[in-house]
């Protein structure tokens, strides 16, 4: 229960902070097409790796982009979001589908949460 209030927390604060220029949900285009979509922030960036950033103002991306600066709280219910969004990673394998792959490899591990 508490994870899913800190999910919500975070979704409450990217939308407050972030969405006139990023997609911060699902699905939908970002109001700025340069802004990446939150969903696909994994393709970027390990989102856990983000933390640092977000406690230290972030200053990723472009000039025009504004400095913020969240408490660990905060930035934990922001990770939290974004994991519990991102898309699937293509990078991954899944070995059902590639048979030939040893059994060592890479499952897909990350599935979309119901919208």
């Amino acid at each position: 229960m508490a994870q899913a209030v800190s999910v919500d927390e975070g979704h409450d604060l990217v939308q407050l902070d972030c969405a006139m220029c990023h997609a911060v949900d699902r699905t939908g285009a970002s109001p700025n097409p340069g802004a990446p979509a939150f969903r696909d922030l994994h393709l970027r960036y390990p989102v856990n790796s983000l933390a640092v950033a977000l406690a230290e103002g972030t200053i990723i991306g472009h000039p025009q982009m504004p400095q913020y600066k969240f408490s660990t709280d905060q930035i934990a219910d922001i990770i939290r979001y974004l994991n519990s969004i991102q898309t699937l990673q293509p990078s991954r394998i899944d070995p059902v589908n590639h048979p030939s792959r040893s059994s060592g490899s890479l499952a897909t591990q990350r599935v979309p949460a119901n919208p």
